[in-house]
């Protein structure tokens, strides 16, 4: 294990993703646009093992055309989570998503300039340096949530 502080924002930043989604139903739920968290739980007391990085992946039931975000937080100690709502989407259309974050515990997302969710998350903080290398399109810790479409772009801003 390492640390990537340089992919792991102190203070607030933006993140833009375009993709396209390209399966209408997929087995898995979650389709990791990224990760740096690897986010593995303790089955007894369902808290993650690493509270570090971060995760934003859409999450689409599998048995619905419809998708929405989960977003993972790790200021080190704690994660925050949180899921936007959920909207229709069509096979190979183009979506730009943008989220958003203070750095202390404002968050925002959008999908192509709507709203899709913003509030405040607990505990919040700056995200803790993550211990994984940042991956796109899947997860940081092993290969069983690949993204079922295409990622044309991804645009990480400080602020």
């Amino acid at each position: 294990k390492g640390k990537y502080p340089e992919l792991s924002p102190k203070g607030a930043f933006s993140m833009t993703f375009v993709f396209s989604m390209e399966k209408a139903r997929s087995p898995q739920i979650y389709q990791m646009l990224w990760d740096s968290k690897g986010d593995y739980y303790n089955k007894k007391s369902g808290k993650p093992l690493d509270n570090s990085g971060f995760t934003i992946a859409v999450y689409r039931p599998k048995t619905a055309k419809i998708m929405g975000f989960h977003i993972f937080l790790g200021n080190g100690k704690e994660t925050s989570v949180f899921t936007t709502k959920r909207v229709p989407f069509e096979l190979g259309k183009k979506y730009t998503m943008v989220f958003n974050y203070d750095g202390k515990s404002k968050y925002s997302v959008t999908l192509d300039g709507k709203s899709l969710a913003d509030g405040t998350v607990a505990p919040g903080g700056p995200i803790g340096d993550a211990i994984y290398k940042p991956t796109i399109g899947n997860r940081a810790v092993g290969s069983f949530f690949p993204f079922d479409g295409k990622i044309y772009s991804v645009k990480m801003i400080k602020k």
